[in-house]
């Protein structure tokens, strides 16, 4: 699934109420293997459940901070597995039975190793 204000973020603006609410239980009943966001200026990659969330909205704005989990800030109620505050974008091979996700830099140097993603 791809939407614009994602579900689960940590980023600046956060997890949209609205979709926890009236999509997630949807996507959770349709067995979505993985829901793609932008909205926050970063990449995320985490696990919810049954989903994985990827937050890939470092295209070329300026970067934000994350909102919580810092010095300063509250502590994250879901901890994303990664964050980077990096301009990217995501290769996305998809497998027989997953999801090959390789989060890059602009420049095409990884972010963070290729993970392989399944339900």
């Amino acid at each position: 699934v791809w939407v614009h204000d994602g579900p689960c973020a940590v980023g600046w603006h956060g997890d949209n109420g609205t979709l926890i609410r009236d999509y997630v239980p949807l996507f959770e009943r349709h067995r979505v293997s993985v829901v793609f966001s932008g909205h926050d200026h970063d990449y995320e990659r985490g696990r919810r459940g049954n989903i994985n969330y990827v937050v890939t909205g470092g295209g070329g704005a300026e970067l934000r901070p994350l909102k919580c989990g810092v010095p300063g800030k509250r502590k994250c109620k879901h901890p994303p597995l990664a964050f980077y505050n990096d301009h990217n974008y995501v290769a996305v091979e998809v497998l027989p039975d997953a999801l090959r996700l390789c989060a890059k830099r602009i420049d095409g140097t990884p972010l963070e190793p290729c993970q392989i993603l399944r339900r």
